[in-house]
Order: structure tokens, then sequence, then C-alpha cells
């Protein structure tokens, strides 16, 4: 279940939606949205809730009309004196209860977001792994949908990686058992690690948390790897 925002971090979020963060703070944000998915989805929350509220806010700014026995006895200046007293009357309500109604619209939408949460979201932890998958390969493989840019001489270990996702993309096989055999053999950083984020995300996509998690493990452990960060990220939710 997503973690609620401290103090210091829903004031960040205020800062944020009302364009008062410094560039540094800004930088700061924009890395933790990227890089903590709680953070993430309790800013969606907050944001979703602002808009409920602005909706209401721009609903008080429209004046009540007077009643008619005012607008006969004394005119015009009375029905303007009237309006503006009745729009005062409820920004300033407003301003007393805006914190309220938006505290209450979080409390929601944090209730509807809860429910279903009792068991791991695979399919929204699958669709970001593969996204991810799916964006390594075109950078290691350097092509689109896994093809090879022919200028470039692929190395035997890719194209033999190229042959197991093919076999996926392609086919549909279930390549684990390939990737478990294959893995253990690789030389090449980069290539082994894309081997392990398919075997993690195929493990995903079967819903195997077990081996899911341990393979996103072996992914964290390997200090060379540029991934490791992401790999927490995606086991953290799991």
């Amino acid at each position: 279940m997503p973690k609620q925002l401290n103090e210091q971090e829903l004031d960040l979020v205020k800062r944020f939606f009302d364009y008062d963060l410094s560039e540094s703070e800004l930088n700061a944000f924009e890395n933790k949205l990227d890089n903590d998915s709680d953070f993430r989805t309790e800013v969606e929350k907050y944001k979703q809730a602002s808009q409920v509220i602005d909706a209401l806010v721009l609903q008080g700014d429209h004046p009540i009309p007077p009643p008619l026995e005012n607008q006969n006895q004394n005119g015009g200046e009375a029905e303007t004196e009237q309006q503006s007293s009745t729009t005062n009357s409820k920004r300033g309500w407003m301003r007393i209860l805006l914190p309220i109604l938006l505290g209450i619209g979080l409390a929601v939408i944090g209730y509807f977001s809860m429910k279903g949460e009792d068991k791991p979201p695979v399919e929204r932890v699958y669709a970001e792994s593969n996204t991810y998958v799916k964006s390594m390969t075109h950078d290691i493989m350097r092509g689109d949908d896994v093809e090879p840019d022919p200028t470039i001489k692929m190395s035997l270990e890719q194209i033999e990686l190229k042959r197991i996702i093919d076999a996926h993309d392609k086919e549909r096989k279930d390549i684990t058992t390939a990737l478990e055999t294959f893995i253990p053999t690789m030389k090449e950083l980069d290539t082994k690690e894309l081997a392990e984020w398919w075997l993690a995300n195929e493990f995903l996509e079967k819903g195997n948390m077990e081996k899911a998690k341990k393979a996103l493990q072996s992914i964290i452990s390997n200090s060379d790897y540029n991934s490791s960060k992401k790999a927490k990220s995606i086991l953290e939710q799991l």
C-alpha cells in the first residue's frame, strides 16, 4: 500500500502546484517523482483532489441572485451591493472550507485507491517492468522491435539473446528456461543485465512472484548494473 505523504513532502507538493519551487527544489521533486512510485501515486491523488476543489471554488465565485423584492424596492444599486456581499461571503467560507475539503478529497481518493490493493498489483507492476525492458532492449540492441541497426555488428551474445527474445515476441514461447541456462554463461555486462531483466519480466508476466523477486534481487545485488535502482523500485511494489 502506498505510503502517506509526510508534512515536508505535502508542503513540497503544494508549492509545486503553486509554481513556488526553486530550481534546486524542482529538480529534487522531479527526481523523486521519477524514482519513488509511492510518492508519484500520492502526488496524483493530490492533483485529483485539487481539481475537485478548484471546481468547487469556481462555483463559489458565481454570485447568487438577490431576492426579487430587493430588486424591485432598491433598484440596480441594491442588486449590486447584494451580489458583492453574497460573493464575498461565499469566498470567505470557501477559504475556510478549502483545507477541510482537500483533506476529505484526499481521503476519499485514497480509500478507493486502496480497494483491491490487498493483493500485489501484479498487472500494474508488470506493465511498468515491461515498458522498461522494451526500452532497454531498444537501447542495447540498437534498433526498433529488437531489430539491430544494420550498420552495427552484434556480438555473439547479443545474437543469441535476440534469438531467445524473438522466440517470445514472435512465437510466444516460454523463454524462462532458455534465459536461466544462458545467463550464467554470459560475459558482456550490458547484454547480461538485459537478459536478467527479461527473466524477471517473464516471471512477472506469468505471475510467479517468488521467482520474479529472486530475479530482481539478482539485478539489485550486482553493483556494476546501471538498472539496480529501477529493479529495487519494482521489487518494493511486490
